[in-house]
């Protein structure tokens, strides 16, 4: 009987100390876990109130965003003036395009020009020349080119081509080596042999030169009257 008093006195001494302890040990416990929270707490958190993570990502979050904002606004902005830039270029290469073929055009224009031979022609009167006979027509041709007389020609290099009048068996005909002289500083006799009828006569004369494999051509008009024979007294 009185071991069971000493053993029930015994517990009641140890609940109280425990009871006592306890409000301790609680303190101490939350201490630890505080600082254990804090040791352990996200970096982004600090400067926010402890605990409270979350509202501090939502704070960057929003912060980046609105950065991001701005940043898309600026690029843009860019975009608008780099469309602007492109539309000027592409002006400008048609621009470009368009002077180039102006050079293009201007270039061949010189060449034809540089090209070009110089024709004049000289119908050399003849009083016995009439439509009962067949007397020549000799022409004189200079021949020039940028100024400069054009000599060494052919006769070859001379093609005549009879327009008028429109009769087959009447045509005045550039007979070839036969009716070709070579004077000096580009001057030619070249002579239109023909059945004359009393009419006019037309045609083209037409020069062609090669040199260094290019080749300089031109032309002329060529006309001239053949009259009645006259009557006998």
């Amino acid at each position: 009987m009185n071991l069971n008093r000493v053993t029930i006195l015994a517990t009641c001494i140890a609940v109280g100390l425990a009871v006592v302890a306890e409000p301790t040990l609680a303190k101490k416990k939350n201490k630890n876990q505080s600082q254990q929270y804090s040791e352990n707490a996200n970096p982004a958190s600090q400067g926010y109130p402890n605990g409270r993570p979350w509202q501090a990502m939502e704070h960057d979050f929003i912060e980046v965003m609105n950065q991001l904002d701005m940043l898309d606004a600026k690029v843009d902005e860019v975009k608008g003036d780099t469309e602007e830039i492109l539309e000027a270029i592409d002006g400008v290469n048609d621009d470009l395009d368009g002077l180039e073929e102006k050079v293009d055009g201007i270039a061949d224009n010189v060449a034809s020009l540089k090209n070009t031979l110089e024709v004049q022609v000289s119908v050399v009167a003849d009083s016995d020349r009439n439509d009962e006979n067949d007397t020549p027509v000799t022409l004189f041709v200079q021949v020039s080119q940028n100024g400069a007389g054009v000599g060494g020609l052919m006769w070859d290099d001379f093609s005549y081509e009879h327009s008028f009048p429109m009769t087959v068996i009447n045509d005045a005909i550039y007979c070839g080596a036969d009716c070709f002289t070579a004077g000096e500083g580009g001057v030619y006799a070249i002579e239109l042999r023909g059945d004359w009828d009393a009419a006019a006569y037309a045609g083209s004369l037409a020069v062609e030169n090669t040199v260094d494999e290019t080749t300089s051509n031109g032309s002329s008009l060529v006309s001239f009257d053949i009259p009645q024979a006259p009557e006998e007294p």
